[in-house]
């Protein structure tokens, strides 16, 4: 069972579907200039589904060794394409909504809502899911810095993009049905 955290009680299903539905079918246009962008989606939104990760990275200070620990910086930060996305557009006031999945009780999951939040992307898209960590992006740098191994932990937001499709899918076939039938009586 998947649950939203965050912005329920500001905002009804009903209210949130109604947002998605015209994105799917009438989606917002991406104009170059920033002001004509925010002008645009004053009335409405923009919406950014994919990955927010906890990227982790850890850069050697020497040469690596295997089978041995190795002195080095480990960074912590937030990636992911679509955050990086909606990151970009809440820099130039836009405030999207993310559509995301976090891990179903793991702490980083609360970390990636508040943080959200302090970067002005609404964060009424979190999904939970059960059973699934949170994102997580681990990068093995040399000293120079250039990627030696990586290791991506990614089920939730997989799972979070199958259940968007399928929502899309079926959000569109419904809209083409009530179409069908509306023309199908204009014409009677």
């Amino acid at each position: 069972e998947l649950s939203v955290l965050g912005g329920m009680a500001s905002s009804t299903p009903y209210l949130r579907l109604r947002v998605l539905v015209k994105h799917l079918f009438n989606p917002p246009s991406l104009e170059a200039d920033a002001t004509s962008l925010r002008k645009s989606t004053r009335e409405g939104s923009v919406v950014v589904v994919g990955g927010l990760n906890q990227d982790i990275l850890a850069r050697a200070e020497g040469d690596l060794a295997k089978e041995t620990s190795n002195m080095g910086a480990v960074t912590e930060t937030w990636g992911g394409v679509a955050h990086n996305i909606a990151l970009c557009l809440a820099k130039l006031r836009v405030s999207p909504h993310m559509i995301t999945a976090v891990g179903g009780s793991d702490s980083v999951g609360k970390q990636m809502a508040n943080y959200l939040e302090s970067v002005s992307i609404k964060k009424s898209g979190l999904i939970a899911i059960p059973n699934c960590r949170s994102n997580r992006y681990l990068a093995i740098l040399n000293q120079e810095g250039d990627l030696v191994a990586s290791i991506a932990d990614m089920k939730a937001v997989e799972v979070c993009v199958r259940v968007c499709a399928l929502i899309g899918v079926i959000l569109r076939t419904l809209l083409s049905l009530y179409l069908s039938s509306f023309h199908t009586l204009l014409e009677s």
